[in-house]
């Protein structure tokens, strides 16, 4: 595995390494330097500018695989098609098409989130418990095929498979990567087919990919780990939306946010060149400004971002959560098993089981 990523990964999990005195770190010998910014105000600065555009995580993940290029090109298509990886004007157009998707999305959400929670825990056996990650697990992959079945009009049963762990991974090995971009491929075929059905654009495939794959593990991983270590909110009666809010502050289910610099700038007096590579982790930032007394109110978050690229899936990730919790909260016949489940901090804060 790279070193850096090594090196980022033991950062995430170890934050005594980190000089609290410091705003940042460098994780290789490299000039220029990749950084992981933990400062919030430069951190705010970084994610906001311009000058900045997301990194390629794609093309270093193939670079560390020793993965050719073209080898996985509908995983590549989805990459360059996601408005959520581009920058500049392609970015701001392909976002205004995301955003109105996304809000369609959510008015229809929360016409039918309420019932479907109701039937998803009015399903489970009364007197056993569940694992916790398969109460989660079967939970969110419900809601998303849910989700995309009001958005095309058709049945759950209609909709294709969709790969697990597409992005959210530092080392993809070859032989995984070739069976994602086979049911990646699948998937985009039988998306095709249903929007054209419907008279409706073929671009919105991406914008439907965008939403399972890039919300599927950050939704999980949250919601998990609020069962199993952020003291239960299940436990604390309803979630107000500043609730749900200050808990995504707690848990940060994506730990990091990669920029690439574009052209020379100073951010909070501290000098970036092009080609730089920059990492944000919303955990340490959180932990860090709490450490300095600042916390902040609810809509100074970081788990979702901010500036062009913030992730357009937080007023979603915040209904969902307030309906999984709360509904859970009443279903008294529902008891949960949360024994076994290790977590660690890579790209995303990953479950394991113990063994």
């Amino acid at each position: 595995m790279n070193t850096i990523f090594l090196t980022l990964q033991r950062l995430l999990n170890q934050r005594e390494l980190l000089d609290p005195a410091q705003r940042y770190v460098s994780i290789d010998d490299l000039s220029p330097a990749t950084l992981l910014v933990y400062d919030p105000a430069l951190a705010h600065a970084l994610l906001k500018s311009d000058a900045v555009i997301p990194a390629d995580l794609l093309g270093s993940s193939l670079e560390v695989s020793r993965t050719p290029a073209g080898a996985v090109p509908t995983i590549e298509s989805f990459f360059s098609q996601t408005p959520l990886l581009n920058h500049g004007e392609v970015h701001r157009e392909m976002r205004k098409h995301l955003m109105l998707r996304y809000r369609h999305v959510q008015a229809l959400m929360e016409s039918w989130l309420d019932s479907y929670s109701v039937q998803y825990f009015d399903s489970l056996e009364a007197g056993s418990a569940i694992r916790a990650d398969a109460l989660v697990s079967g939970y969110v992959n419900g809601l998303l095929r849910q989700m995309l079945a009001c958005e095309l009009e058709c049945s759950v049963s209609q909709l294709p498979a969709f790969p697990d762990n597409l992005i959210f991974e530092f080392l993809p090995r070859f032989r995984d990567l070739k069976i994602r971009e086979a049911e990646l491929h699948a998937a985009v075929q039988s998306l095709y087919q249903l929007l054209g059905e419907r008279n409706r654009p073929m671009d919105d495939v991406w914008v439907l990919l965008t939403l399972v794959i890039m919300g599927h593990q950050p939704l999980l991983s949250a919601l998990l780990y609020g069962l199993t270590r952020h003291d239960g909110p299940h436990r604390h009666g309803a979630l107000s939306n500043d609730d749900a809010e200050l808990f995504f502050r707690a848990v940060a289910p994506v730990d990091v946010i990669s920029r690439q610099v574009e052209r020379e700038v100073c951010l909070e007096g501290v000098n970036f060149v092009p080609g730089q590579v920059l990492y944000v982790s919303p955990h340490l930032l959180h932990l860090h400004s709490d450490s300095l007394g600042l916390p902040g109110p609810p809509e100074r978050s970081m788990t979702f971002g901010m500036g062009p690229h913030a992730c357009p899936g937080r007023k979603i990730s915040v209904l969902v959560t307030q309906a999984f919790f709360n509904h859970l909260a009443q279903a008294s016949h529902v008891l949960v098993d949360t024994a076994g489940i290790r977590w660690t901090r890579e790209l995303m804060l990953i479950h394991k089981e113990m063994t």
